[in-house]
């Protein structure tokens, strides 16, 4: 016998709040309407994943604390004519941006995300030849705002003069 999902809905889950609700209307197929066994496994695996992904983020953003105290930071700016300027920065900021505005090595606009870099060591990226500033730790790139990247002592990071989105 087959069950409308609404049906599903009313037999299986009666008072449960809205947002409950609405996760069980996106999986009611799977389980009502005779989904196999093998697509309910692969629905619990994706969700299990889901959640899990979602808790890792979570952690990350709300307890890798930031090391708090003096640090020393070797900064690596690679320019348009890949010539290469080494800098090392003393200083008690939390976060990269912190640090490199004390230096004065950078400079950009305030969006949602926090500072967009256009600025680096005096050049200025010209987006009509699609540049960009590429900021990387040990060579991996950092896909987070330079406002919420935390500093340790002895960190290095590069800043590279991109061409090309």
């Amino acid at each position: 016998m087959m069950l409308s999902q609404k049906t599903c809905l009313e037999e299986r889950h009666k008072n449960h709040g809205t947002w409950f609700v609405h996760v069980l209307i996106a999986i009611c197929p799977f389980f009502c309407l005779n989904a196999s066994n093998q697509n309910r496994r692969l629905l619990l695996i994706v969700l299990a994943l889901l959640v899990f992904a979602a808790a890792a983020i979570f952690a990350y953003t709300q307890f890798v604390k930031p090391e708090s105290g003096n640090k020393v930071l070797e900064i690596s700016i690679v320019h348009g004519d890949n010539s290469k300027k080494e800098v090392k920065i003393n200083t008690d900021a939390e976060h990269l941006r912190g640090a490199l505005e004390e230096r004065g090595l950078i400079a950009g606009t305030e969006s949602a995300y926090g500072l967009f870099v256009h600025t680096v060591d005096g050049e200025t990226a010209d987006e009509n030849l699609q540049q960009w500033w590429c900021f990387t730790k040990a060579g991996e790139q950092l896909f987070t705002g330079i406002d919420t990247i935390p500093v340790s002592d002895g960190d290095a990071f590069e800043i590279t003069l991109t061409t090309g989105w």
